[in-house]
């Protein structure tokens, strides 16, 4: 028969046999996930504006939890992204490992054929992409409209070239 251990909302049951406890330990990993996804400092939501995928960050990208969130959100959207946004007007800062990561996918990105624009960064943040050379390495735009806009530019200028020959 299970021992309650505590009273709290979330029971802790301590059990003996040894299939259940397998189920238990699962259970807590699967717990232990949600409460890191709870604790993480950034938050990410896409969108669809026309046919750019933009994801917006909010808050901290910073060392380990969040760059490997911000890392795992992108890798899921690429099977499906030909084009994407990311907007930086959200974020309060980014430290070394943020920017080391914004590097490693864009990496993936080109590698899948897939643009990528970065939007809206705070002038702290332009600094910083400014000061560690990667405004030379990513496409930079002042807000969301001008990098959507520069989508439309570049397709309108791949049809004008298709049109030419």
């Amino acid at each position: 028969m299970p021992q309650l251990l505590n009273k709290h909302p979330i029971n802790i049951i301590k059990l003996q046999n040894q299939n259940i406890r397998k189920v238990e330990v699962a259970t807590l990993q699967v717990f232990r996930g949600w409460i890191k996804e709870c604790s993480l400092k950034l938050d990410l939501e896409t969108r669809a504006i026309d046919d750019v995928t933009v994801l917006f960050c909010k808050g901290r990208f910073t060392y380990r939890d969040e760059a490997t969130a911000f890392s795992e959100k992108i890798a899921g959207l690429l099977p499906n992204a030909r084009q994407l946004v990311v907007e930086l007007s959200g974020l309060e800062v980014i430290d070394s490992a943020g920017l080391g990561e914004l590097v490693v996918v864009h990496m993936w990105i080109r590698a899948s054929g897939c643009s990528l624009k970065l939007a809206g960064a705070n002038p702290r943040i332009q600094q910083l992409l400014e000061l560690t050379n990667l405004l030379s390495v990513f496409d930079v735009h002042p807000t969301l409209d001008d990098a959507l806009l520069s989508f439309q530019g570049k397709t309108t200028q791949s049809r004008n070239a298709v049109n030419a020959a």
